[in-house]
């Protein structure tokens, strides 16, 4: 592949601030998750990326971030890239400080399980590659999602944590339907290995 994939997660929004469980439900960007976004699109500016095609989750938190980054960039909604269904757990906090990995955890809310999310995230953004082989494209997606796919093809080597607004960079192989993780930028915070980094 001549080109690459980036996968963004998105900024910080009202409710990460909170500890609320967020999944499909929806709440805007913080101030921080605006800076985020900002100082996202200024690296891809700045590094001279030229994104050829654009997907984003149709979830509102996402949308407001590749926005925010890149006003002129034109994409496309994808459903396969939402964030992992918490069930009934979405909307409330997160009251016993349950981190990650999560297994199947959610499953007794009525969620997804992270083999579940892991099979979706991956489908969809094979599907997004291989029409895209030779052009470097930008998935816009969620921070369980992309951890879940990081650790796919990373081979242990991508950070546990995601940062809001992290760009993981992925070559791919379209004979075998694999990518390959080359590294990762984040704003602010950095990254972590740690499940109880608190700058999430």
């Amino acid at each position: 592949m001549a080109g690459r994939l980036y996968f963004m997660r998105h900024g910080e929004t009202t409710l990460n601030r909170q500890g609320i469980w967020q999944g499909r439900i929806d709440s805007r960007l913080s101030e921080k998750g605006i800076e985020q976004a900002r100082a996202a699109g200024d690296h891809i500016r700045e590094t001279d990326l030229e994104i050829d095609a654009a997907f984003c989750s149709p979830l509102g938190r996402a949308r407001q971030t590749i926005e925010t980054a890149l006003p002129d960039q034109a994409y496309v909604t994808d459903e396969g890239l939402q964030e992992i269904s918490f069930g009934s757990l979405e909307g409330q906090p997160n009251v016993d400080g349950v981190i990650g990995p999560y297994g199947d955890y959610f499953k007794r809310f009525g969620g997804e399980s992270e083999d579940e999310a892991c099979g979706r995230i991956c489908a969809a953004v094979d599907a997004i590659a291989i029409d895209h082989v030779d052009e470097n494209v930008l998935v816009v997606s969620h921070g369980t999602m992309g951890r879940l796919f990081s650790t796919r093809w990373s081979d242990g080597t991508a950070p546990k944590w995601l940062p809001n607004c992290c760009l993981m960079e992925f070559a791919y192989d379209a004979a075998e339907h694999a990518f390959a993780y080359e590294g990762i930028w984040a704003p602010g915070e950095g990254v972590s290995d740690d499940w109880t980094w608190t700058g999430r």
